[in-house]
């Protein structure tokens, strides 16, 4: 990792890495409270089948949202490499690594040479950061579609508030909407009634159980990379047309 740069939350038990203090996970039955580990834990989504919600960016790059929250930005009959994102709104090393690679990850699926998918997660640690993260994640899936999406999670990173505050107000979540060209009722009305929140924390579950403990993550071919790769525009492309 690059000197001065950010940490991955999510640390394991026991390691050196990420910042001190709680994670609240979710398992079946309830909340369990880890102490002594990172302040965060990553949660993959599941990508369920069918019932996707689809646009078109410049370049014939289609962006399709599916019913389980997962967002796949990619030209016409590309299937690999596979880039997958990890990342969640609240989380600042996810900013950061957001801010580093949104226009080489946009460029890589224009140029035909990767197919990226995007996994919003939830971070869950203590009060306010945990439901904080989960009404952005929430929100996030309000979008219409992909490349609104898209553009919805730009504002949410550019907007991102500190931790030390109380997160995303509502009211901001759903103002954010109009700067990704989303300004329909239904849209403030999900938003606002955190329409998808439930389902955020039942598939957070899943991924809990399935050991995912990182974030941010970024992932060539189920490969994943370095911090230092992740920091870096240069090798994120490397690694994609390594493995291309």
């Amino acid at each position: 990792m690059p000197p001065g740069g950010p940490a991955p939350y999510g640390s394991p038990p026991g390691g050196r890495g990420g910042r001190g203090g709680l994670i609240i996970g979710l398992v079946a039955g309830g909340l369990v409270l880890v102490v002594g580990v990172a302040v965060t834990a990553f949660l993959l989504f599941r990508k369920d089948d069918g019932g996707g919600r689809s646009a078109t960016l410049p370049g014939g790059v289609t962006v399709t949202m599916d019913t389980g929250g997962t967002v796949t930005m990619a030209a016409s009959g590309v299937s690999r490499p596979v880039v997958d994102v990890y990342e969640d709104f609240q989380c600042p090393p996810c900013k950061t690594v957001h801010d580093t690679n949104d226009a080489t990850l946009r460029s890589l699926a224009k140029e035909r040479k990767a197919k990226v998918v995007y996994h919003p997660m939830v971070i869950f640690s203590v009060e306010p950061m945990a439901s904080s993260s989960t009404r952005a994640a929430a929100a996030a899936r309000c979008a219409p579609d992909g490349v609104r999406w898209l553009a919805y999670q730009d504002q949410l990173f550019a907007h991102q508030p500190a931790e030390s505050s109380n997160g995303y107000p509502v009211a901001d979540l759903v103002s954010y909407g109009s700067g990704a060209g989303i300004t329909g009722a239904d849209f403030a009305s999900c938003v606002r009634g955190q329409r998808f929140a439930s389902d955020v924390r039942t598939w957070s579950r899943t991924a809990i159980q399935g050991g995912i403990t990182g974030t941010p993550t970024v992932m060539v071919n189920n490969t994943k990379l370095t911090m230092s790769d992740m920091l870096s525009s240069d090798g994120l492309r490397r690694a994609v047309e390594a493995a291309g």
